[in-house]
């Protein structure tokens, strides 16, 4: 490990502390997806429509945003 520096560091086998987080990530996401889910299982339809309706204008001010972003970071990189 000390003759390859950095690169050891970086690139090492996952201890088992690390798989076992991993693993609890994981477990904790699915649980929070299916929360999620019941959530929006319990509301009415209109309701259901509307948050769906929500969720993609968020999605597209999102997309707007990263655009700009992007715009922005590529004005800078041209003035250089």
């Amino acid at each position: 490990m000390f003759r390859q520096g950095r690169k050891a560091i970086d690139e090492h086998s996952p201890t088992v502390t690390e798989l076992a987080l991993s693993i609890l990530n994981r477990i904790f996401q699915d649980i929070d997806r299916d929360c999620r889910q019941c959530e929006f299982e319990a509301l009415s339809p209109e309701e259901q429509l509307a948050e769906l309706k929500r969720a993609e204008e968020s999605r597209q001010a999102w997309g707007q945003y990263i655009a700009s972003l992007k715009e922005m970071v590529g004005s800078a990189a041209a003035q250089e």
